[in-house]
């Protein structure tokens, strides 16, 4: 995992950062990120049902966009979760 950002300042509204290491906490937030994503990706499956897509491509563009960023946002959730847990001497 490369969490490259620094979670403090960019990640606080995913992620409380003094929770980090606690599974549990990393666990519910994933799980809404994943929740979001999926519900997304079904919207969008809709939309090709019979070839006619009912919303324009800009907005097509930025529900793709938003689920990239979701996965994004997993991966720097566990590199925080990582990095918490390698700081206390656990195992992650």
């Amino acid at each position: 995992m490369d969490n490259k950002n620094n979670t403090k300042s960019t990640f606080k509204h995913r992620l409380d950062e003094t929770k980090a290491n606690d599974l549990r906490h990393v666990s519910d937030s994933i799980g809404l990120i994943t929740e979001r994503a999926e519900a997304v990706l079904h919207l969008l499956f809709e939309q090709l049902g019979d070839g006619a897509s009912q919303i324009n491509n800009l907005l097509l563009q930025g529900a793709i966009s938003s689920v990239i960023a979701d996965i994004h946002d997993i991966d720097c959730i566990l590199g925080a979760h990582y990095e918490a847990v390698h700081k206390t001497g656990g195992e992650a």
